[in-house]
């Protein structure tokens, strides 16, 4: 979990090992200028697909990934809840399911992956919409091969025209 995360932000890890003393391991992240990282973000959102306000339930344990993702999804026109973990996720989807068009969930979250607190969404909403995010290999699990998964890192580009086919596509098959 941890090479897979590392990696996802471009970064390594290296590991010095001597029996019988133990193993040690260096992870080494590469530096960000945040000002500049916010400014560079925003500018990749000028030829997305824009939001009309729909509703997303964005749910990941990861604090950064929900702070740049309701940033980004907010300035592409969609409002936004989030959710740290499946089950917190779950209970806002209660709350709100009517209100929530499109779900985003991490796959891997403490407390309810992503996909079991799918598999309790669509028991409340049969038609909900879900997108999977992962920062591990695209999972060969069988619930999973007909689903959306979109791998991270990923482009605001990609992320926005996914988040509208996903929409669209929906909404064409009720018309």
């Amino acid at each position: 979990m941890v090479f897979g995360a590392v990696k996802t932000h471009g970064g390594f890890v290296e590991m010095d090992s001597a029996e019988g003393k133990g193993s040690t391991f260096h992870i080494y992240l590469p530096l960000l200028n945040r000002e500049k990282q916010d400014f560079e973000l925003f500018q990749d959102t000028v030829d997305c697909e824009r939001g009309r306000g729909e509703t997303i339930l964005l749910a990941d344990d990861q604090e950064q990934v929900l702070e740049i993702g309701v940033a980004v999804l907010e300035e592409l026109g969609y409002r936004v809840l989030t959710a740290v973990n499946g089950k917190q996720a779950l209970e806002i989807f209660e709350a709100h399911a009517e209100e929530i068009d499109l779900c985003i969930f991490d796959i891997v979250m403490p407390e309810m992956d992503g996909s079991k607190a799918a598999l309790h969404v669509r028991q409340i909403k049969p038609d909900a919409k879900i997108i999977f995010s992962t920062g591990y290999d695209r999972p060969g699990r069988d619930e999973m091969k007909h689903e959306m998964v979109i791998s991270k890192p990923f482009s605001i580009d990609k992320m926005s025209r996914l988040i509208r086919r996903k929409l669209e596509d929906s909404a064409h098959r009720l018309g």
